[in-house]
């Protein structure tokens, strides 16, 4: 599993790098915080 998160602040750009069921994404611009589990609960990783 691989999910690429890119932000912007400002100016400037971001790219944050999700590899596993438990990493959190966080969408601060809508104060929301999940983790890929919930997503991809049914995706076979391995």
């Amino acid at each position: 599993m691989r999910v690429e998160h890119y932000r912007r602040a400002g100016g400037d750009w971001s790219m944050e790098v999700l590899t596993r069921p438990g990493d959190d994404l966080v969408l601060d611009a809508v104060a929301y915080r999940f983790d890929l589990g919930r997503i991809y609960f049914d995706l076979p990783i391995g």
